[in-house]
């Protein structure tokens, strides 16, 4: 509390959910070791005396919910459990566990696009320094007036949207089409509260990343800088295809369907690049983020990559990755 005092709410004696993660982090069997304590043995007897040595890889558990199978249900994070699961991702450098672990629990992740951003009055200040990473990165923004009058102030260009308690539509039509990469919405006591129920809902029900947490915003910043830099990187190479996937996957592989996309397919299909793909790609992710780069620019492309992978991939991890950019519907 103010006072910095540690209240204990509640003690489950089981190992569920940390346990397992500190276990697969630290690669000591902490349940294992528990036991034994549990039945007298101490622990120095078992040879665990003071900290353990660090490792060399980040290790990072992000919550999965499942939002989008409740319907009605809102988003807004509170005391109560809202989520359903967990996922690991790890690796040498923090951003890039970042990145696995964001991508496991099912977020997309794109660093183009659009964000749509409603900002309560007592978030602005801190939400501006994250808009403008998001502006600097070549994000379009738009917001709602108070918002985006805010952001102008500041220098940022933002295109104003009206409110749904203002009678328009235009909002939830921009999540619907998949006009909108992301959603940030900070509640206020003062807002509609209904207006930013509706916009949550409609981000969930149309697979966008909707977030109320800044700092979950400043994480995935911090990612999305580290893979632009990347692809900058890739892209002043000007290799061929088969080198340019090479060098990808010896070097950072998770980025791979955001590399082909930028650098060569130009908003159009690229056979030989999906080819690549279905071959290499073990989960459907690095298609998916291809999948996501040219549907923005053309919708009809996605009908495209589906008939494509459901004749010659055998993997349907990948058919129904595919399936989720826009949730598409089987081509009858």
């Amino acid at each position: 509390d103010k006072n910095d005092d540690l209240y204990i709410i509640e003690v489950n004696p089981r190992s569920s959910r940390t346990v397992p993660f500190l276990a697969k982090s630290t690669g000591i069997s902490v349940a294992n070791i528990a036991t034994k304590v549990m039945l007298g043995a101490k622990l120095k007897d078992l040879g665990y005396v003071g900290l353990q040595p660090s490792r060399k890889r980040w290790y990072v558990k992000s919550p999965t919910f499942s939002f989008s199978k409740i319907s009605g249900m809102d988003v807004v994070l509170s005391p109560e459990m809202k989520s359903t699961g967990e996922a690991i991702g790890y690796d040498y450098s923090l951003n890039r566990a970042l990145y696995k672990s964001i991508r496991a629990s099912g977020i997309k992740v794109a660093n183009y696009g659009t964000i749509f951003a409603t900002i309560a009055d007592k978030d602005k200040e801190a939400a501006l320094p994250l808009i403008r990473r998001f502006y600097d990165l070549g994000f379009n923004i738009e917001a709602t007036s108070g918002t985006a009058v805010f952001l102008k102030q500041n220098g940022i260009k933002t295109r104003i949207k009206k409110k749904i308690s203002e009678g328009s539509e235009e909002i939830i039509e921009s999540i619907k089409k998949g006009y909108v990469t992301y959603v940030i919405n900070t509640a206020s006591e003062n807002e509609s509260m209904m207006d930013g129920r509706i916009i949550r809902r409609a981000a969930i029900d149309n697979n966008v990343p909707v977030f109320t947490c800044l700092d979950t915003v400043k994480v995935l910043l911090d990612v999305l800088e580290e893979i632009t830099m990347k692809i900058r990187e890739f892209k002043a190479m000007n290799l061929s295809v088969e080198k340019l996937i090479e060098l990808v996957l010896q070097k950072d592989s998770s980025i791979l369907g955001f590399v082909l996309a930028e650098h060569y397919c130009l908003g159009e299909l690229n056979i030989n690049v999906l080819e690549i793909l279905v071959e290499k790609d073990k989960n459907g992710i690095q298609l998916c983020d291809y999948a996501s780069y040219l549907y923005r620019k053309d919708e009809d492309v996605l009908y495209d990559i589906y008939e494509y992978v459901s004749n010659s991939a055998k993997n349907e991890d990948i058919i129904s990755g595919v399936i989720s950019v826009q949730k598409i519907k089987t081509v009858e």
